[in-house]
């Protein structure tokens, strides 16, 4: 047999056990056959990228490790000691008891009623509020961020955080692996070096490459005293800052959230599964990370919906698929990236045929060409059941946030955020900041431009094959 034979027979036999194992390891149908035409229809490179990106041998064993890390957290956690500040089934309102249940997470995560809740837009409210906040810590601060930029923003943070240090307030946080790729030189060490235990979440290197690129904590949350929570879409750079100094077209719209109350206890939970995910130093519950919470007889009721690829169900989609489909007048829609999965298509487009006045808000423009044009292919068929959609032309629009049950996280409306990204979105049974979300849904439809369902469906042919071209990889964006 000729080396190049040999070559062929290994390839295919190589071709052949990547097959099987996309069809028998990949749940979702789509996404199964957009790896069977790239692995067939690209040789050698269409398998390196499935081994890259989607190879479900290794989520198994990811999923294993990080569960049986969780478990022993849950195990110690002194959190149903908030039972007295949840809400039982039948005080509910009635907005929010069908997917309480789902959500608890097997009664780690009560609905509770006793919060402090204050929306903050865009960087210039965050970023100060949450200095203010790291002025007052006492005990700890728990960070965990997507992305640390060494800028000013980042800067600002790190001489905030080092005075608590010098104060004797421990200090950790948690860096995703690739987002905070590029700050690491110089502001990380800078951290390490003021006393802050830095752990990085899925650090990219050589060994476990492929094993860790794929798998992205995509959360942006603080923790301070176990009594005071950050929680949203912004992260620690300048490009969220908005200054007058700023071209428009850099403008950066995003929304954060400053809670105060119960609820924070299970971003505190969270946090110390991820940090013993990715910390060689255990971190175990303690009365100062759960401490009791003087409660609110009136505060804001709010659950999280957190999910990631280790999560037994796609939690924050069942979520949207929850509200969705229990609408009955108005659905506003903020999002980045308009790529839903087939079952969130399909929601949107019954609740407008049955009536419900939807409303989505885009980007004008995506700089990602692939997930530009993947976002423009619902566009078409949603404005055909009755959808309204808009196009925001003042600079960037990042916020994620829908409903009349004010719903606000870091989970895009994309395959990404709903399987393969860890993410945390809160939802808030409450008509105040359902209001206030509302009334900043309607500020930013100022800045926005109505797409007419006739000019569209008269877009280039170019337009529609690239539409439908994206759409084959967006299981993959």
């Amino acid at each position: 047999m000729t080396l190049l034979n040999t070559l062929l027979l290994v390839y295919l036999l190589l071709l052949g056990a990547t097959c099987v194992e996309i069809i028998v390891h990949t749940r979702n149908a789509q996404k199964a056959m957009t790896y069977l035409l790239l692995v067939f229809f690209i040789p050698v490179i269409g398998i390196l990228f499935y081994l890259l990106v989607g190879g479900t041998f290794r989520k198994a064993s990811y999923d294993r490790r990080k569960r049986d890390l969780e478990e022993r957290i849950r195990q110690q956690v002194p959190f149903r000691g908030i039972a007295e500040a949840a809400l039982e089934a039948k005080e509910e309102p009635e907005l929010i008891s069908g997917i309480s249940q789902l959500l608890r997470d097997g009664g780690m995560n009560p609905v509770t009623r006793d919060n402090e809740v204050l929306v903050l837009r865009n960087g210039e409210e965050k970023i100060p509020e949450l200095i203010r906040s790291i002025s007052r810590a006492k005990h700890h601060i728990h960070l965990e961020y997507y992305i640390l930029d060494n800028d000013s923003t980042g800067k600002s943070i790190l001489e905030a955080l080092k005075d608590k240090v010098a104060e004797g307030v421990k200090v950790r946080m948690i860096c995703d692996g690739y987002g905070c790729y590029r700050g690491k030189n110089g502001l990380i060490r800078e951290m390490k070096k003021a006393g802050i235990e830095v752990a990085f979440f899925n650090r990219l290197g050589i060994y476990g490459f492929t094993r860790r690129l794929n798998y992205r904590n995509h959360r942006k949350t603080v923790i301070i005293d176990g009594h005071t929570g950050f929680m949203g879409g912004i992260n620690l750079s300048d490009r969220y800052i908005n200054t007058s100094e700023r071209e428009p077209s850099c403008y950066w719209r995003d929304t954060h959230l400053k809670l105060i109350g119960s609820a924070v206890k299970y971003l505190q939970y969270l946090f110390l599964c991820d940090w013993n995910h990715c910390s060689p130093t255990p971190l175990m519950p303690d009365i100062h990370f759960f401490p009791s919470i003087a409660h609110l007889e009136k505060g804001k009721v709010l659950q999280f919906a957190a999910s990631g690829p280790d999560s037994p169900a796609p939690t924050i989609l069942y979520a949207f698929l929850w509200q969705i489909a229990n609408a009955h007048h108005e659905i506003l829609l903020t999002t980045p990236y308009l790529i839903p999965c087939e079952s969130l298509m399909h929601a949107l487009e019954i609740a407008a045929r049955a009536g419900v006045r939807v409303q989505i808000l885009i980007p004008a423009d995506q700089p990602k060409f692939a997930v530009r044009h993947a976002s423009r292919y619902p566009i078409e068929f949603l404005l055909k059941a009755g959808a309204s959609i808009y196009q925001y032309n003042k600079g960037y629009i990042h916020a994620k946030t829908d409903g009349k049950i004010a719903t606000l996280g870091t989970a895009n409306f994309d395959d990404r955020s709903l399987f393969i990204n860890f993410e945390v979105n809160a939802i808030l049974a409450d008509d105040q900041i359902a209001a206030e979300l509302r009334r900043h849904f309607f500020e930013d439809l100022k800045n926005a431009t109505p797409i007419d369902p006739a000019s569209w469906e008269k877009r280039s042919l170019r337009n529609k094959i690239l539409e439908n071209c994206a759409r084959l990889l967006s299981p993959l964006l």
